[in-house]
């Protein structure tokens, strides 16, 4: 029959809701082994020591972990044994294993049987995972290979970086994202706690960007050689010019989002909003010296006119006004212009912000593979 301090610790942790802070054993002559527990709910503290075997048996089997916040707690480890065989897999001094984990990935050796690694990660750091999610198990079994996987992507990503993007007007709006990402969501120093924050306001699938980005570079390409096989009048080939600009600005809309969010956490905001509409983004961005550069050729009501203004398309004077509903010019464009800043948004502005962005996405995750702390929280799986 479970002894009273027993029946006490657990109606305090499991019922009340207590959090365990410390624990502590000794041993003397006359109880013999002895175990004491901090408990801590709102500003209640409390002390309990018991020599009772039940007692003494649930508190020595509590290890310190980390949670999925990225903060310290004590939980009640199923398996000792396995809790410290699982320290010393994790434990790499001599870097060996995720040499061979590097290797054994780059040479093809190793299956991941289909794991979808990045929703893996989200399931178990933003706390989505079933009760019996055995594929969560698998961040721990493979962490070498997914931290091998991370390393490898991240190389390659950045030698095709520095052949496409470390030159001329690229690198500077490269940098400049670079740094408005880091400013943004590299703000705490907890890799955990700077992840979960960019994954509260990032939603953006990478898989799916860099397909619609492909898809729609086919597109450009295609209309770009039919018209240079077929010639069109003017008035038509504008009308393409601005079918791309919207295109590329459709494709830019999330990531402009995103960097307005980097905006106001920097100027101080740290619970900005989830989404703004593109014209409020683009202006906000456009107050912030340090980034207004990523905006000048960023023209909302060009993408927008479609639903809210009307297009005028002056062939005469080879100009593109925009109008709104009372027929008021709201902005006027020379053609030479429109081709000028639908070029850059295309060749300049969207391939920088991309690979900042999926360099970023990457190297998030990487902090987080060689944090003491994601490591401490991989020993909680399948043992609590």
């Amino acid at each position: 029959m479970p002894s009273k301090d027993f029946l006490k610790l657990m109606e305090l942790i499991y019922d009340k809701k207590y959090k365990i802070l410390g624990i502590r054993c000794s041993f003397n002559r006359k109880d013999g082994m002895e175990a004491e527990i901090e408990l801590e709910k709102n500003a209640d503290n409390i002390k309990i020591k018991s020599s009772e075997p039940d007692f003494v048996m649930y508190v020595t089997s509590i290890n310190k972990i980390i949670d999925e916040t990225g903060d310290f707690k004590m939980a009640k480890i199923k398996d000792t044994n396995k809790y410290y065989d699982d320290i010393d897999f994790l434990v790499d001094e001599k870097k060996e294993k995720i040499k061979n984990a590097i290797k054994r990935v780059s040479e093809g050796k190793f299956d991941f049987e289909g794991l979808n690694i990045e929703e893996t990660l989200d399931r178990f750091l933003l706390r989505k995972r079933m009760p019996k999610d055995k594929e969560i198990l698998k961040l721990k079994k493979w962490y070498y290979e997914i931290f091998a996987y991370y390393l490898l992507f991240s190389n390659q990503v950045n030698k095709y970086k520095d052949v496409t993007i470390d030159k001329g007007d690229r690198k500077t709006y490269y940098q400049i994202v670079d740094k408005l990402l880091s400013k943004g969501f590299l703000r705490i120093g907890n890799p955990i706690k700077d992840y979960l924050f960019f994954r509260k306001y990032s939603e953006i699938d990478i898989s799916e960007l860099l397909e619609k980005t492909k898809e729609e570079s086919d597109f450009i390409r295609f209309i770009i050689q039919r018209m240079s096989i077929k010639p069109v009048k003017s008035k038509h080939s504008i009308k393409v010019v601005l079918e791309i600009y919207r295109r590329i600005s459709e494709l830019l809309k999330p990531l402009i989002n995103l960097l307005r969010i980097c905006v106001e956490v920097k100027n101080g905001n740290n619970q900005p909003k989830l989404f703004l509409n593109y014209v409020r983004n683009v202006q906000i961005i456009s107050e912030d010296n340090n980034s207004a550069k990523l905006v000048e050729f960023i023209d909302p009501h060009i993408r927008n006119n479609e639903s809210h203004l009307k297009t005028i398309i002056d062939n005469k004077n080879k100009k593109v006004k925009l109008k709104d509903k009372k027929g008021i010019i709201v902005k006027e464009y020379t053609f030479d212009e429109i081709i000028k800043i639908t070029h850059f948004i295309e060749r300049i502005l969207l391939p920088s912000i991309l690979f900042s962005f999926l360099i970023f996405n990457c190297a998030i995750r990487l902090l987080i593979f060689k944090d003491g702390k994601y490591k401490m929280a991989l020993l909680s799986l399948g043992n609590t």
